[in-house]
């Protein structure tokens, strides 16, 4: 069984288990380090983004809230979160994340159709770059600002309520609520209409673009901060490496592998996605490893074990059944 294969599977698994399994009274917990979204009735689990922009779990929890019973339930969620994302790194992005799943679809859709998909400049990476840590900095300081009474209430959760997977995640289960816009007052109307509008945004971006989503996705940009204590990574030796290209090709953020890791090439191996910008995050699905056609130049480790090698006659055997995407 071929690595995409197997990502295949787990995509589909993780979609059902945290879309659907909470009406089997399922509960995965608040530290999920991916999309799946609370607003989605009967969802299996929780993104923790909700609790890191929630003034009693985020930066807007004060010292006397700390050591209250919500305050150490908030620090073990954070824990527990942090554990998850050292065990299995960006991989929660490739292989579990619901909204990344329909993102892939989106693409599949996009090559039936024939239509090319677009190619975003430096300038408009750039550009995404900015929008990525604009969106992580004010899920972390608004709740701050609630705190210190400088806010006003309603923003409370403010990323969750302008995210597009809170309006399309639930639309997947049949659920059109947060298609509505919220007349309550000023602060919930402009929330309700910057979701819409962001919405249809993403909806459009992740047709021409693959994975458009996750070059924003301020859970990427969460998960890449704890990079060095990942233990699965992909890794690459750079002597190895003929910089033909085919890892770029494949990777759904357009990540070049084959460039140098750095000016020092004199380690025999690097893990490569410590050093790649976050706004071409990697989603560690591993298509670039399972299509390196040069022995040995990809890999991927988990701890201290490297369980898979780039070869030749792999890389064969999925062009010849076409299945490198």
């Amino acid at each position: 069984m071929t690595i995409r294969m197997l990502r295949l599977i787990s995509q589909h698994v993780f979609f059902f288990i945290l879309t659907f399994s909470g009406r089997l009274g399922i509960s995965l917990g608040p530290s999920l380090p991916c999309l799946s979204c609370p607003y989605v009735t009967g969802c299996g689990g929780v993104c923790y983004l909700r609790m890191l922009q929630s003034p009693m779990g985020g930066l807007g929890m004060n010292l006397a809230v700390l050591f209250t019973q919500r305050g150490l339930q908030a620090l073990a969620a954070f824990g527990l979160f942090v554990v998850l994302v050292a065990l299995f790194g960006q991989s929660w992005c490739g292989w579990t994340c619901p909204f990344g799943l329909l993102q892939d679809y989106a693409a599949r859709l996009r090559n039936k159709l024939r239509i090319r998909e677009a190619i975003l400049s430096d300038r408009a990476m750039f550009t995404i770059k900015i929008f990525k840590c604009i969106f992580f900095v004010y899920l972390l300081i608004i709740p701050v600002l609630i705190t210190l009474g400088l806010a006003h209430s309603d923003l409370t959760l403010p990323y969750c309520a302008i995210c597009p997977v809170k309006l399309i995640m639930p639309l997947i289960t049949g659920d059109p609520t947060y298609l509505n816009l919220d007349f309550t007052n000023s602060v919930l109307l402009t929330e309700s209409v910057v979701l819409i509008v962001f919405s249809g945004l993403v909806l459009v971006g992740m047709f021409f673009k693959t994975r458009f989503f996750c070059l924003i996705c301020p859970m990427s940009l969460l998960i890449s901060l704890f990079r060095p204590i990942f233990l699965l990574r992909l890794i690459k030796e750079p002597a190895a490496c003929l910089g033909c290209g085919n890892c770029r090709r494949v990777c759904p953020t357009t990540i070049d592998k084959s460039a140098p890791l750095s000016n020092d090439l004199k380690l025999s191996t690097k893990h490569i996605d410590a050093v790649r910008g976050f706004a071409k995050s990697c989603q560690g699905c591993f298509n670039c490893a399972q299509c390196c056609s040069t022995e040995g130049s990809l890999g991927i480790k988990f701890g201290p074990k490297v369980i898979f090698r780039a070869s030749r006659s792999y890389a064969a055997k999925l062009l010849k059944r076409k299945s490198f995407h």
